[in-house]
């Protein structure tokens, strides 16, 4: 079997060749052979827990809902990639570039975003549990009807945020 990893116009990234393989080992081995490279690509639904993808460009890809939970994502540009319904419970997206990103309905516990940007992003209707945010910005950016619950906002620019019906119970929030 060949699972073959293409970005949306068709260039293909990696392939890989072997009996039972998924889009998981794809994405995996192609790391590890040096490629950072996987923008525009569709990983809808793929299986990314506990990875290592730092420094990656994973701009403008598709990652909705999949679960890249216990995973690493340093100083990776996520910059307008849809994850919306993912699942990164206890990963690590410290000084991200999270920029026009779609999470809405996503579930975040214990996770690390400590400088990363996510301004203009769509975190509606989301969970963010004891999560990390400090030094983040935020600003435009969507949080109606979500939980942002026991985080970590010191530092944070909330300005022009859309903060309707948005639980904050527990979280800090001076400077």
């Amino acid at each position: 079997m060949k699972i073959e990893l293409r970005r949306e116009n068709g260039e293909l990234v990696y392939s890989l060749k072997g009996k039972g393989i998924t889009m998981r080992d794809v994405v995996i081995d192609a790391y590890k052979k040096g490629i950072r490279d996987f923008s525009n690509c569709n990983l809808r639904a793929c299986d990314l827990r506990a990875c290592d993808l730092s420094y990656s460009n994973l701009s403008h890809s598709n990652l909705s809902g999949s679960n890249l939970s216990n995973s690493d994502l340093i100083s990776c540009d996520l910059s307008g990639s849809d994850l919306s319904g993912s699942i990164l419970s206890y990963s690590k997206l410290i000084a991200c570039d999270l920029k026009a990103c779609d999470l809405n309905h996503s579930n975040f516990i214990w996770c690390d975003f400590s400088g990363s940007d996510l301004s203009h992003s769509d975190l509606s209707n989301s969970d963010l549990i004891s999560c990390d945010l400090s030094g983040c910005n935020l600003s435009d950016s969507n949080l109606r009807h979500s939980d942002l619950i026991a985080c970590d906002l010191k530092a944070c620019d909330l300005s022009n945020s859309k903060l309707i019906a948005c639980d904050l119970r527990g979280s800090k929030m001076s400077n």
